[in-house]
C-alpha cells in the first residue's frame, strides 16, 4: 500500500509518501510518482525534496497554486484505489 501523509502549519507543507501499490498495480505507483515528481520539480529552490522509490519526503512553503491540484488528484486516486492508496491530511510529526 502507498501511504500518503500531508501536513500544513503556517503555510509550511510536509508531504511523506511510503510504500508501493502492490503486485500488478504499477499504474497506481506510476501515477503517484508522476504527480509527486511534478510537484518536486516545480517547487522553489529552497524547498526540500528526497524522492526515493517507496520513500519520499518533500517540504515547502506556500505554493498552493501548485499543491492544490496535486492534492486533489492524489485524493481522487485514493478514492479510485482505496486498497492501494491511503491518504491522511493533518498528520503531525511526519518526519
Amino acid at each position: 500500500m502507498i501511504k500518503i501523509m500531508h501536513n500544513v502549519n503556517d503555510n509550511e507543507h510536509v508531504l511523506k509518501i511510503m510504500g508501493h501499490a502492490g503486485k500488478g498495480k504499477s499504474d497506481v505507483c506510476i501515477s503517484v510518482s508522476a504527480l509527486v515528481t511534478h510537484l518536486a520539480l516545480n517547487l522553489p529552490d529552497e524547498a526540500f525534496a528526497s524522492l526515493e522509490s517507496g520513500d519520499t519526503l518533500i517540504s515547502w512553503h506556500g505554493c498552493d497554486w501548485l499543491w492544490n491540484p496535486v492534492e486533489h488528484t492524489l485524493k481522487k486516486l485514493q478514492e479510485s484505489f482505496p486498497k492501494e492508496i491511503s491518504y491522511e491530511n493533518g498528520v503531525q510529526d511526519i518526519i
